[in-house]
């Protein structure tokens, strides 16, 4: 017997579950591009001249 007031879990459909997973890659895209933004102005601030403009977060650049 099921407590009053709940209702029964339904499955979600596949366009549901897609624009789940699509929202969670923009947020991890934006947040990626938020670090490599932060992390240039702390370069920038700390070496003289600047920081170099090819960041990456797939490579480091060797120090």
């Amino acid at each position: 017997m099921l407590p009053t007031g709940l209702g029964t879990v339904e499955p979600e459909n596949q366009s549901t579950i897609l624009r789940l997973l699509t929202e969670r890659y923009d947020d991890l895209v934006n947040e990626r591009t938020r670090i490599i933004n932060r992390l240039h102005v702390v370069l920038r601030d700390l070496l003289p001249g600047g920081a170099p403009t090819r960041l990456s977060a797939e490579k480091p650049q060797p120090s």
